[in-house]
């Protein structure tokens, strides 16, 4: 990538080059084991595996494969390298249908869903006035003739809602994250007793929004009421039992 952008800005040739021989040197070391199993000894751990133009599938350590498949592209594009546009459509389709968490990182899609339903929606203005638009593959689309200076405003449900993971993620049943309009907040244990793991957050728990300037030059912060499950017994590992969190406990997320 950076080699890209010293092409870019001084347009010398070598640099661009220079980039494109590194991306097809993946691929070329004889090192691997590729009936192996493990990312690290097969390879594919770094996108090792097989040359850039043979690469269909998106894995391995997920920045390192950003980084190579972001540096595929804009060489694909500056090159008119075929071979390799078609390779990271490729690895893009795979990574949207099959491979983004619920974050946007590299997991299957289809694992998480909103435990409830939305009546709110997504509201698009084109200089103060709605926008009509379709959607299209996830995307919302305006077809317009458009004027410099035009102004977009989107405006999006910012409702706290609770998303769980597919039964097909067993480490992940019974677990819910928290999403604020597009937004996925974290319980850290600073805010909760030092703990953040035991916490027990029924399906119907109301959230309030708090703005927070002083924190981290200002975040939006959740708080709600919830119960902790603890130990009965130091003795008995699964016996355990909800408590009532006091008011140093609400749940605050951020």
């Amino acid at each position: 990538m950076g080699l890209v952008k010293l092409y870019r800005v001084t347009g010398k040739p070598e640099y661009l080059s220079t980039a494109k021989f590194f991306l097809e040197e993946r691929g070329k070391h004889n090192g691997y084991d590729p009936k192996s199993p493990d990312a690290w000894k097969n390879g594919s751990y770094w996108q090792d595996h097989k040359p850039v133009v043979d690469q269909k599938e998106a894995v391995g350590h997920a920045v390192r494969a950003e980084y190579l498949y972001s540096a595929m592209a804009v060489v694909a594009a500056l090159t008119g390298d075929q071979k390799m546009l078609a390779a990271v459509d490729s690895i893009w389709q795979n990574m949207v249908s099959k491979k983004l968490y619920v974050t946007g990182g590299t997991v299957p899609s289809d694992l998480y869903r909103f435990a409830t339903t939305s009546d709110e929606k997504v509201s698009i203005s084109v200089n103060g006035k709605p926008g009509a638009y379709t959607t299209r593959n996830g995307y919302a689309v305006l077809a317009r003739k458009w004027h410099k200076n035009d102004v977009v405003e989107v405006n999006l449900p910012m409702e706290v809602r609770q998303v769980v993971a597919s039964p097909k993620v067993q480490d992940d049943l019974g677990k819910v994250a928290l999403q604020r309009g597009p937004v996925v907040y974290c319980a850290e244990w600073k805010d909760n007793n030092g703990k953040a793991s035991n916490l027990i957050m029924p399906g119907a728990t109301a959230f309030t929004s708090n703005y927070q300037p002083e924190v981290l030059n200002g975040i939006m912060q959740l708080r709600a009421t919830s119960t902790r499950r603890a130990s009965r017994c130091r003795q008995q590992l699964h016996q355990h039992h909800p408590s009532n969190l006091n008011a140093h406990s609400l749940l605050r997320l951020g």
